[in-house]
């Protein structure tokens, strides 16, 4: 079994220092705490992820919180931009 660091180790690591655009009470800071968790555990380097979302309250998870690269695209053309990306940096995960 992994050890477990202390949840300010991710946030230093992985969260952008400003205040949450979270509801209170909402799942999303959930999922970006499992979102960072296994990033940190593949080792996967920031600088080889870009996080590409659409609109809508999930789009926020990591487009203003995760301390890497991320696009906020529009409404239904979320795979598109992520697949143009790719495309012209394969090194991207």
């Amino acid at each position: 079994m992994m050890p477990v660091k202390p949840l300010r180790y991710y946030r230093d690591k992985y969260i952008r220092n400003q205040p949450s655009a979270f509801c209170i009470g909402c799942g999303d800071g959930t999922i970006l705490n499992c979102f960072v968790r296994a990033i940190d555990e593949l080792e996967i380097p920031v600088d080889k992820i870009l996080c590409v979302s659409g609109i809508g309250c999930a789009a926020w998870i990591p487009s203003p919180n995760f301390n890497g690269d991320t696009l906020h695209t529009t409404h239904g053309r979320a795979l598109a931009f992520a697949t143009g990306a790719k495309a012209f940096n394969g090194d991207l995960t």
